[in-house]
Order: C-alpha cells, then structure tokens, then sequence
C-alpha cells in the first residue's frame, strides 16, 4: 500500500471516529446510591452546599437522603427534595450537543408522611422549565406509587445544570428517583455518517491492492 493510500485511509478513518465517537450526556448517579461509604438507615439531612451525594450539590434549604425510610423506585436510596423545609439538587450536564432536544426521566412520588397532599416541584434546564405535580393519596412508606415523567429541553451550550427544585414548604416534599437522560431529536441538522467516506476507502484500498498486482507483474 502507498504512502498516500495509507494516509487518505487512516485521515477518513479519523473523520469517521470524529463524527460517531463523541462522547453520550449523561446522568451521574440518577439513582443517588453513591457515595457507597456513607451508610444510613431512614434518611439523612443533606444541607445547601453538600456534595456527598455524588454528583449532585443540594441547593435551597436542605434535602433528605432516603435509605431505609420507604421503598425507592429503584436500587436502595431516593431523595425528598425537602429537609426541613424546601431544597433542589443540581448537576451539571456535559458532552451535549448544542441544538439538540434532550429527554430527561425521572420517577416521582411523594413524601406520605405529611401535608400537602399534593407535591410540586420544578425542573429546570438552562433558560427552560416545568413544574409537575404529584399526588401521594393512598400512598405509604411501603408503597410509594412512584410514575415516571419526562422533561424535554434544547441544548443551548455544551454543559448545562439541570435542577430539581421542590415547590412545597415544610418537611414533608417530592421523593425523586431514578434520573436519566437520552436524545430525543435534533432541532439542526447533525452531521451524518457519509456513506462516501465509506465507498472511498474502499477504493481506496481497492487501488492499492491494483498496484500490488501490477508491481508483481
């Protein structure tokens, strides 16, 4: 193979890793499992500032880091976005691609321990967001009723917070659980595998492959 033939193959090579290798957003410790090493049964208090959930900063007033005190929607821990009184949790979103629509999903319920029996909180990315509400009659410790929501939003930069924000005074607030986030579309054309750079390098290779025969002649 020449030299050139070598160079325009690895050179499409690299274009193609470009457009299919960046790396995904995603969600750090949507489930708040971590940090594995702080071992609690009920729940936990976590005040403005903490950072011990991994990944997530607690805003507002505090939050309660649930463990044994009811049934998550999954794995082994959840969070009450109320302390004693109103928080948020907050993370920074990396790796997403400016223009394009972003589903976050999360599980909802709500602490049945209290009033109200209707719970409010608001997530927020960037400049976008949207209140939901969650009901907790007929709820328990035991049976949370957790359902799941979506919340959509258009990249406007590269790294973006998303924030959940409960909206209830008191004690007593939305249980979240469960955090993920997924495409759901682009609002620009994003550039697509070309289907040329293919055919090309595998003409390339083919002529290379013509020169060995014809230097063997």
């Amino acid at each position: 193979m020449t030299k050139f033939t070598a160079a325009a193959i690895a050179a499409m090579g690299l274009a193609i890793g470009a457009g299919t290798g960046a790396q995904a957003a995603s969600i750090t410790n949507g489930g708040f499992e971590e940090d594995s090493t702080i071992v609690f049964g009920g729940f936990l208090p976590r005040g403005n500032g903490d950072m011990s959930i991994t990944g997530w900063t607690v805003g507002g007033s505090a939050v309660d880091w649930i463990s044994t005190l009811w049934t998550p929607a999954e794995g082994a821990r959840s969070v009450d976005l109320n302390g004693s009184s109103p928080g948020s949790l907050a993370q920074v979103l990396m790796s997403l691609v400016v223009g394009t629509s972003y589903d976050v999903t999360f599980a909802l319920s709500g602490n049945p321990g209290g009033g109200p029996t209707i719970k409010a909180l608001n997530v927020a990315v960037g400049n976008e967001n949207a209140d939901y509400t969650y009901d907790v009659t007929g709820n328990s410790f035991v049976n949370m009723n957790w359902a799941y929501r979506t919340f959509t939003f258009i990249a406007d930069a590269p790294s973006e917070t998303l924030t959940f924000t409960s909206l209830d005074n008191g004690a007593y607030g939305p249980a979240i659980d469960d955090v993920s986030i997924a495409r759901s579309g682009p609002k620009v054309p994003q550039v697509p595998l070309p289907a040329s750079a293919l055919l090309l390098m595998g003409g390339l290779a083919g002529l290379a492959g013509l020169r060995r025969l014809r230097a063997r002649g």
